[in-house]
C-alpha cells in the first residue's frame, strides 16, 4: 500500500469537499476568463493568476468524473470469444483507453492536467492580457497557439495559479504529447514524495513503484513515455502481435489478458508481469491495469476523506459505476 499511502498525502485537498460540479471542465474554465494575466506569454507558455481557487477545482472535478467513469466503463465486462481464445485485439484497445482515461484522471486528482487548446481559448487569454495591458509577444516561437498543453494548478501562492505549457515541441499526435505530460507528472510526483510522512521502507517501496512505472512507460526506446500508445497503434492500426485473426505468432490467450485488467478492480495497484522478456501484450495490459487500479484507489481515498456525503462529486460519478 506504500504508493497509496503516499498518494493520499499528495492528492489535491480541495477535492475532498467538492460537490457535484457545475463548471464544464478545464477547457470551459479557460474560456470563462476568471483569472488574471500579469506577464506576457513566453515560449508558448503562460501563467494564469487566480483570484479564487473555487472555479479551477470545480473544473478539475468535472474532468475527473468524466475521465474516471470512461476508464471504468472501458475496462468493465471485457469478454473473451469462447471459440477464438487468441482473439485479443479489442481487449488491448479497451485496456489502453482505460489506462489513458485513468491517467488523465490521475493527473487532475493531483492538480495536473493535459488538454487541447484551440483559437477560442487563445483569444480568451489574449483578451485578459489586453485588459491588464500586458503586451503580447510578436515572435512566433513565443506566441500562444492552438495545440496540446500540459497544466498545473499551483496552490502555494496567494490564491493560486495555473501554469500552461505548450507541448508543441514534442511532436507527434495528441496521445504522444499526452504521455509526455503524464511522464512529467510522474517525475514531479516522484520528487514530491519527499514531502510525505512515510517510514523508510514505505518510502522506498513508493519510490520503487513510481520508478518501475516510469521505466515501463519509457521502455523500448520511448523516452517520452508513450510505449502504451505505441502498442495500441501496433494493434489498432498495423494489426500486429497476432491479436487479430489468424493470430499469427500469438501465444497469449485472451482470458489471461482479461484476468490482468480485472485485477485493477480488486484493490491496490501492483505489477503482476515483471519479467521484461514476457510478451508485449501481457506487459502492456498489466501496465494498463496498474494505472486503472491507482486511479480507483485514489478516487476512493478522496471519497473517504470527503465531508460532502452523498452530494460529493465522486458519489454520483465513477463510484456509482462500482456499486
Amino acid at each position: 500500500m506504500s504508493l497509496i499511502d503516499a498518494s493520499q498525502q499528495l492528492l489535491l485537498r480541495d477535492l475532498r469537499n467538492q460537490r457535484r460540479p457545475k463548471i464544464l471542465g478545464v477547457q470551459d474554465w479557460i474560456l470563462s476568463a476568471s483569472y488574471r494575466v500579469e506577464q506576457s506569454p513566453k515560449k508558448k507558455n503562460v501563467t494564469l493568476l487566480l483570484d479564487a481557487s473555487t472555479d479551477i477545482v470545480e473544473a478539475l472535478a468535472h474532468d475527473i468524473v468524466r475521465y474516471s467513469s470512461a476508464a471504468i466503463e472501458s475496462a468493465q465486462r471485457v469478454e473473451a470469444l469462447i471459440d477464438r481464445p487468441l482473439a485479443s485485439g479489442w481487449i488491448i484497445i479497451r485496456s489502453y483507453y482505460s489506462a489513458y482515461f485513468a491517467a488523465n484522471s490521475l493527473m487532475r486528482l493531483f492538480g495536473y492536467f493535459c488538454t487541447n487548446i484551440d483559437q477560442r481559448h487563445v483569444a480568451a487569454i489574449h483578451q485578459i492580457a489586453h485588459l491588464y495591458e500586458i503586451p503580447l509577444p510578436t515572435n512566433e516561437k513565443s506566441k500562444l497557439a492552438s495545440g496540446t498543453y500540459s497544466g498545473r494548478y499551483i496552490t502555494n501562492s496567494h490564491n493560486g495559479a495555473v501554469v500552461l505549457k505548450s507541448l508543441h515541441s514534442i511532436g507527434g499526435g495528441a496521445h504522444k504529447q499526452f504521455w509526455f505530460a503524464f511522464k512529467e507528472f510522474l517525475d514531479s510526483f516522484q520528487h514530491d514524495l519527499s514531502q510525505c510522512v512515510l517510514s523508510k521502507s514505505q518510502m522506498e517501496k513508493a519510490r520503487s513503484s513510481v520508478k518501475f512505472l516510469l521505466s515501463t512507460l519509457c521502455q523500448e526506446n520511448h523516452p517520452n513515455g508513450n510505449w502504451l500508445s505505441e502498442i495500441r497503434n501496433s494493434v489498432n492500426y498495423r494489426l500486429e502481435h497476432g491479436a487479430w485473426h489468424p493470430y499469427d505468432g500469438n501465444q497469449t490467450e485472451a482470458r489471461e489478458l482479461i484476468e490482468l485488467i480485472s485485477c485493477s478492480f480488486l484493490g491496490e495497484p501492483r505489477f503482476q508481469v515483471t519479467d521484461a522478456k514476457a510478451n508485449e501484450l501481457s506487459r502492456s495490459t498489466d501496465s494498463c491495469s496498474y494505472l486503472l487500479a491507482w486511479m480507483l484507489c485514489s478516487v476512493n481515498k478522496i471519497s473517504e476523506q470527503s465531508n460532502g456525503g452523498a452530494k460529493h462529486f465522486l458519489k454520483a460519478g465513477p463510484l456509482a459505476l462500482l456499486r
